[in-house]
C-alpha cells in the first residue's frame, strides 16, 4: 500500500513538474513574440522618424514651390480669392497629390518590378516555391490591373478629398511640421500596433464562413500571390483591411502630411513585398529587418493552403496568441525554415 501511495505520489510530482516546465516554456515563448512584436514596431517607427527629419528640407521645398504656384494661379483667375479659403484648397490638394504619388509610385513601379524579376528570371534563388497551378494567369492579372485602376484613379481621389477636413480637425498639419523626434516615433509606433490589430481581426471576420465567400474569395483568387494582387479584393475588404487600419492612427495622432507620407510609403512597401512572392531575408537587409522576406514566406502560406496566418511575423503577436499561425509553424518546422521568432535576429 505503502508503495502505491509512493508510486502515485512520483507519478503526480512529475506530470506536475512537466506541466510548470511547459507552461514556463509558453511563457518564455510569448514574452519572445511580445519583445520581438514590439522590436520591429520601434525598429520601424524610428527609421520613418529619421528618414521625416532627413526629408524636411526636400518636402519644404516642394511645399514651398506648390503654395506659391498655387498662389498665383489663384489670384490669376480670382483676384477676390480669401486667403484662408485659398491656403485650405492648396493644402487639400497638396495632401492628395502626395498621397497619390506614394501609392501609384509604389503600386506600379515596385509591384512592376517584382514581376520583372519573375518574367526575366531575376533572383530565382530568393523565388518562394510554387506549383504550376499557383501562377497566376495573364486574364487574372490583367482583370487586377482593370479593377485597381477603378480604386486607385477613381475611388481613392475621392476618398481622399472627404478624408481631408477630418485630417485636419484632428490637427495634420500639411505645410513643414514634424513634433518632437521622440513623439513622431510614438506616433508612428502607435499607429503602426493600431493598424497591425485591425488588421488581423478585419482579415480574420474575413474569413469567417459567412463572409468569406462574398466578400473574400476575391482574393484568394491567387493562390500564390504577386505584389499587385495585395489590392485585389471586394470594396467591403478593401476598406476593412488595405484602408481604415492604416488610416486610423494618423488620423488619431493627427500626423503632419510629412509624417504619413513616410508611414504609408513603409506600410505599402510591407504590403506588397509579403505579397510579392520573394523571401529576402537571407539578404543582408532582409537580416537587419528593411526588408520582409519573413512575411513574405508567412503570406504566402495563407494563400497557398488558405488556414490561418491572418496577419504577419513582425505583427504575429495576435495570430501567436490566438493559435492562428499552428499550422504555420508545425509547416516551417517541417520544411527545417528557422522560425521568425528567433534570437539570432535582434
Amino acid at each position: 500500500m505503502t508503495v502505491t501511495v509512493n508510486n502515485n505520489s512520483n507519478t503526480f510530482s512529475h506530470r506536475r513538474h512537466h506541466l510548470v516546465s511547459f507552461e514556463s516554456e509558453s511563457l518564455q515563448s510569448s514574452f519572445l513574440v511580445l519583445c520581438h512584436t514590439l522590436r520591429d514596431c520601434f525598429r520601424v517607427s524610428f527609421l520613418c522618424a529619421v528618414v521625416c527629419v532627413a526629408f524636411v528640407g526636400p518636402y519644404s521645398q516642394l511645399y514651398d514651390g506648390w503654395t506659391k504656384w498655387m498662389h498665383n494661379t489663384v489670384h490669376e483667375s480670382n483676384a477676390n480669392n480669401k486667403e484662408e479659403g485659398e491656403v485650405y484648397w492648396s493644402d487639400r490638394l497638396f495632401f492628395m497629390g502626395i498621397t497619390l504619388i506614394v501609392h501609384e509610385g509604389l503600386y506600379y513601379f515596385l509591384n512592376g518590378m517584382f514581376m520583372a524579376f519573375t518574367y526575366f528570371g531575376f533572383f530565382q534563388q530568393y523565388r518562394i516555391e510554387r506549383l504550376a497551378s499557383q501562377t497566376p494567369s495573364a486574364k487574372l492579372i490583367k482583370k487586377t490591373l482593370f479593377e485597381s485602376a477603378i480604386g486607385h484613379w477613381v475611388v481613392q481621389p475621392l476618398s481622399l478629398y472627404l478624408l481631408f477636413p477630418l485630417y485636419v480637425k484632428r490637427g495634420m498639419s500639411v505645410a513643414t511640421y514634424l513634433p518632437p523626434f521622440w513623439l513622431s516615433v510614438f506616433q508612428l509606433a502607435a499607429s503602426i500596433l493600431i493598424n497591425d490589430c485591425l488588421f488581423y481581426w478585419g482579415h480574420r471576420l474575413l474569413h469567417h464562413p459567412r463572409f468569406y465567400k462574398r466578400f473574400h474569395k476575391q482574393h484568394h483568387e491567387y493562390t500564390g500571390p504577386i505584389g499587385f494582387s495585395a489590392e485585389y479584393a471586394t470594396p467591403l475588404e478593401q476598406f476593412l483591411s488595405n484602408q481604415l487600419p492604416v488610416v486610423v492612427g494618423p488620423i488619431l495622432f493627427g500626423m503632419s502630411t510629412l509624417q504619413w507620407s513616410v508611414y504609408l510609403f513603409w506600410r505599402l512597401w510591407r504590403t506588397y513585398e509579403v505579397h510579392s512572392g520573394y523571401d529576402f531575408s537571407g539578404t543582408y537587409l532582409g537580416r537587419i529587418g528593411l526588408l520582409h522576406g519573413h512575411g513574405a514566406r508567412y503570406h504566402d502560406y495563407h494563400h497557398t493552403h488558405n488556414v490561418g496566418t491572418f496577419g504577419g511575423p513582425a505583427n504575429a503577436f495576435w495570430d501567436y496568441f490566438f493559435g492562428t499561425q499552428n499550422q504555420f509553424a508545425k509547416h516551417e518546422d517541417k520544411i527545417g525554415s528557422p522560425s521568425y521568432h528567433t534570437p539570432y535576429l535582434f
